[in-house]
């Protein structure tokens, strides 16, 4: 092996390592908080960090194992497409569920006179319907991701339709927020 594949591992496993302690810490922190626990569609952001860190040890390993094999274009595209479209895409969307009904209600309600009456954050976006069109959109990039890995376009097809057309109907519940 030469040194491109070891110092190329010796990455990937400080990276695997840190998604590791990040996994770690989260849980921790909600174990020991004494507040609420993530509700709606944090958790979809919360259960990526798990599922990245597996991933990530998986790779490390593999290239490990077999630095050429784990180095091929489908599984290297494959980890980039869960990296952009799984985990970074569904993080902000996760929290862009909680960050633009804040704002919007600061905004809003910017006077003590108005937020008297003011409606609850909690009731200026449906949270349950967000989180399975969140769910939705994270089984679109699943199936974009086995479509790219097996070189199947009509899969990797479907899994984008399914993840543009959830994507679109998660902005549309959450843009709701703004009629209060």
């Amino acid at each position: 092996m030469d040194g491109k594949f070891r110092y190329g591992g010796t990455g990937r496993l400080a990276f695997a390592a840190s998604l590791g302690l990040l996994a770690w810490f989260a849980r921790d922190v909600r174990r020991q908080s004494n507040g609420k626990q993530p509700i709606g569609s944090v958790i979809a952001a919360d259960a990526l960090i798990g599922v990245s860190f597996v991933l990530a040890l998986a790779w490390a390993a593999a290239v490990g194992w077999n630095g050429t094999a784990a180095l091929v274009y489908p599984i290297v595209s494959t980890l980039i497409l869960y990296l952009v479209f799984g985990w970074f895409s569904v993080s902000v969307l996760a929290y862009l569920s909680k960050i633009i009904p804040f704002l919007w209600w600061a905004f809003r309600f910017r006077s003590k006179e108005q937020k008297k009456g003011a409606v609850l954050l909690s009731d200026m976006v449906p949270q349950r319907r967000l989180t399975i069109e969140l769910w939705i959109y994270a089984a679109g990039v699943g199936l974009l991701m086995a479509g790219n890995l097996l070189a199947s376009s009509a899969v990797a097809l479907t899994g984008s339709a399914i993840m543009a057309a959830s994507a679109a109907i998660y902005m549309a519940e959450l843009a709701k927020a703004f009629r209060y």
